[in-house]
């Protein structure tokens, strides 16, 4: 856990807040797609809602730039380890000519780094050209191609992870 010099008492006393804004933003943005879609006629007794603008303001585009922002925060945590390995190499003692640093530190949070950001990649990039295709066909529903391959990938993405 990257804490910040936090201490533990601290980071479980904003933790349950986090758990509210995540839970709370997914709500409040299905709510909006959900009254929009009934307000505009676009809501059908098939529960299937149409594909529109607020779909993608409300929803994709938030997903994107958290995603972003989790692979940028990524790569900074393994930049300032991998630095500070860097910086710590010169206060070796048993060190034979030739030899490589091992860099333990910065490998298991690279392939943490990776391990973690690449499920966001493999299942949402799918996920979010079936829905631009349906929201750029005609009529706005998509085929069943699209809708199998949001269906699919949306519990992958919980599966890697």
């Amino acid at each position: 856990v990257v804490k910040c010099n936090w201490s533990k008492a601290r980071i479980r006393n904003i933790e349950p807040w986090l758990h509210i804004f995540a839970i709370g933003w997914g709500l409040t943005a299905a709510s909006i797609v959900v009254i929009l879609a009934e307000a505009n006629g676009e809501f059908d007794a098939g529960l299937c809602i149409k594909i529109n603008e607020v779909s993608i303001y409300v929803y994709m585009i938030p997903m994107w730039l958290a995603i972003i922002a989790v692979t940028v925060l990524n790569l900074i945590v393994y930049w300032k380890i991998r630095t500070q390995e860097r910086l710590n190499e010169r206060y070796r003692f048993n060190t034979r000519q030739g030899e490589r640093p091992s860099r333990k530190l910065s490998r298991r949070a690279k392939k943490q780094g990776i391990l973690y950001v690449c499920p966001f990649y493999v299942t949402l990039i799918p996920w979010t050209i079936s829905l631009t295709y349906i929201f750029y066909e005609e009529t706005g529903y998509g085929d069943f191609a699209a809708y199998l391959t949001v269906a699919i990938c949306g519990p992958l993405q919980g599966f890697f992870n």
